[in-house]
């Protein structure tokens, strides 16, 4: 594998979306997505995936955060 990433694409992953990993050599995981007709996939190794997680954690606290206050806001605003 190489240190960086060589590759341009987009995809899309929605609700109830199949997704699976499988771990190769105990350094590389590979995820998949979708079904086997129309899947998209990619390898992290260990150390990048570590990264990738702690970075979704952190992007999955912002996006509740802004999820509860567009709540409160509704809320303010239906009561007023």
């Amino acid at each position: 594998m190489t240190d960086t990433l060589h590759l341009n694409s987009w995809a899309s992953i929605v609700k109830d979306c199949p997704m699976r990993y499988r771990v190769h050599d105990g350094e590389d995981i590979v995820f998949t997505w979708g079904s086997s007709a129309n899947s998209f996939e990619f390898c992290f190794s260990t150390e990048p995936l570590r990264r990738f997680v702690e970075l979704g954690t952190r992007a999955l606290a912002e996006a509740e955060t802004q999820r509860a206050a567009e709540e409160a806001e509704d809320a303010e605003q239906q009561s007023a």
